[in-house]
């Protein structure tokens, strides 16, 4: 897209990005989906990491005097 487009050109854009790609964004959106809901689960790594800092803080905590 250039610089300055004309109402015509936005219009098209918009309209390929709501109707024609639709299912396209869905299916993307879905997959996203999944591997965030992996990610925060118990076995994932999200959760693995947030697990690690909380004891690291709880380390640190207890070497500060």
């Amino acid at each position: 897209m250039k610089d300055v487009c004309d109402r015509k050109i936005v219009e098209k854009m918009v309209n390929d990005v709501m109707v024609d790609r639709k299912e396209e964004f869905a299916i993307s959106a879905s997959e996203m989906a999944k591997v965030t809901n992996r990610s925060v689960s118990a076995d994932g790594s999200s959760y693995g990491n947030f697990d690690r800092l909380i004891e690291d803080i709880r380390i640190m905590s207890l070497k500060t005097p």
